[in-house]
């Protein structure tokens, strides 16, 4: 299975800069992160490192 075939994951953007990609993926709860990290994304052998960061609030979204 491909990563965006994961239901927890909402949206997949290809981008420039450090990283490859930006994954938005919505969890139940934070005990379902590294549940996420080491099935669907580390799984992966082609990702070598990621970088998680936390929405602390949302000010626009469309």
């Amino acid at each position: 299975t491909t990563i965006i075939q994961s239901p927890l994951v909402l949206e997949c953007h290809h981008i420039s800069g450090e990283y490859d990609y930006l994954l938005k993926v919505g969890l139940p709860d934070l005990s379902e992160l590294e549940g996420f990290i080491t099935h669907t994304l580390k799984a992966n052998h082609d990702i070598v490192r990621s970088n998680t960061v936390f929405i602390l609030s949302t000010l626009k979204e469309e």
